[in-house]
């Protein structure tokens, strides 16, 4: 998690656990249940989601996250949770003024 920001390469991954690509990938997928490029982008998307809720300029989160690009970041993002990232800051932020002033919203 540490190194999101890199490009990770399954043989060099096998490589420094000693084994074959295949047999990282079958140990990884079985550990982790799911396939290391998958487990990769679904962390990066998970830190992608915490440092929106922050101030730093999209561009610069999906370079931190470790995406080829913003567009690229805007569409694995999309994937994953149904909303840009833009959009998932907006309801974010509200969430989280909402938290702050504790307002309930539909509550009667």
């Amino acid at each position: 998690e540490a190194h999101l920001e890199d490009t990770v390469h399954l043989d060099d991954l096998a490589r420094i656990a000693g084994i074959s690509g295949y047999h990282f990938h079958r140990m990884f997928r079985l550990s982790r249940g799911m396939a290391p490029h998958a487990w990769i982008t679904a962390q990066r998307v998970k830190r992608a989601r915490a440092l929106l809720r922050g101030r730093m300029q999209i561009a610069r989160i999906s370079a931190a996250c470790g995406f080829s690009s913003q567009s690229h970041m805007t569409r694995v993002f999309r994937n994953h949770t149904g909303l840009t990232p833009a959009g998932y800051r907006a309801i974010a932020t509200d969430r989280i003024v909402e938290d702050k002033s504790h307002v309930e919203y539909g509550g009667e």
